[in-house]
């Protein structure tokens, strides 16, 4: 719920959710107070919204901002009063507890030796999506959400421990504290400039390299087959063969700017970039993709630009 904050984000939001009516939709309530001027101010915006989704999840905290009940079985209650059918209320160490009108189902924690929690929650989403959209009865598919999130908690990030440290680097103080690493405020085009003289000639351990490449060809192998892709149950393509398509057609200098919820991360995976210097953009609305294709033009007016924007309705 961090999207409808503020303009433009706000209205994007609204669109998306007026062309998606009579569809399934997953709120992830997500309350985080920095991009709030106040929880009542989340609250009212909240409520705009839950009449137009189908499921609802979210922890104690942010059912209270939502319903105003911290209580499991209240605060799920608030949900399903508030116009969703299924709601989903994660209590931590008691594990998940999912209701709706004629079902009541809690999900136990699943034991696991924490490592990282970066992404535990996305990969419980992720799931519970996927359950949800197969059919499974509720009880499985929380019980497998809770085991993607315990597999991802008890893994290690994606960089290994010692020696190595992650530098982001944002224009915007709140976009370059991301995954522990030492936040750098700067534009993103200086920075690779500056880091390409200072690391002129160097070069990786052999056997670091032989590593890399073994790793690369076991990637394109994977990406050659999300990219012929499997048909979803309506007929249409998978995301994975969108991007396929997509990455065939373009040309080498072609610029992508892709703003779709899971779109951007599949992008950044799957990808295959053909020039060592093009790059791929997304941000987290349509809004912010529109404005980003302007701006990618600006700064290079002779380069082609595509900019892609997904909704419940097919592409705008």
């Amino acid at each position: 719920m961090s999207g409808p904050s503020e303009e433009p984000s706000r209205s994007a939001h609204d669109e998306a959710l007026t062309a998606r009516a009579g569809g399934r939709t997953v709120l992830d309530l997500d309350y985080r107070p920095m991009f709030w001027d106040s929880p009542a101010a989340a609250t009212a915006q909240v409520q705009k919204v839950l009449g137009q989704v189908t499921v609802a999840v979210g922890n104690r905290e942010e059912c209270e901002v939502a319903a105003g009940e911290t209580d499991p079985d209240r605060a799920a209650e608030a949900l399903l009063d508030a116009g969703v059918r299924l709601a989903v209320v994660k209590r931590g160490a008691d594990g998940v507890l999912a209701r709706t009108r004629t079902e009541r189902v809690v999900s136990p924690p699943i034991p696991a030796t924490p490592c990282n929690g970066l992404g535990a929650v996305d990969s419980f989403g992720g799931s519970l999506a996927h359950g949800l959209l197969a059919g499974w009865p509720l009880e499985t598919a929380f019980a497998r959400a809770n085991a993607a999130g315990a597999i991802v908690a008890s893994r290690p990030e994606c960089l290994p421990a010692g020696g190595h440290r992650l530098v982001d680097t944002g224009d915007e103080e709140i976009d370059s504290v991301k995954h522990s690493g030492v936040p750098v405020v700067a534009d993103a085009r200086e920075t690779l400039r500056e880091l390409t003289v200072l690391l002129r000639g160097y070069r990786v351990p052999a056997a670091y390299r032989a590593e890399y490449t073994r790793a690369e060809a076991e990637w394109t192998a994977r990406v050659d087959t999300a990219f012929r892709g499997t048909p979803i149950p309506d007929g249409l393509l998978s995301q994975s063969a969108v991007i396929g398509l997509v990455n065939e057609l373009s040309d080498a200098q072609d610029v992508v700017v892709c703003a779709a919820g899971s779109m951007p991360g599949d992008l950044h995976e799957l990808w295959r970039v053909r020039r060592r210097r093009a790059t791929t953009s997304s941000t987290a609305t349509a809004a912010w993709a529109t404005r980003s294709r302007v701006g990618s033009g600006c700064g290079w007016p002779a380069r082609t630009g595509t900019c892609s924007c997904w909704s419940a309705t097919g592409r705008t």
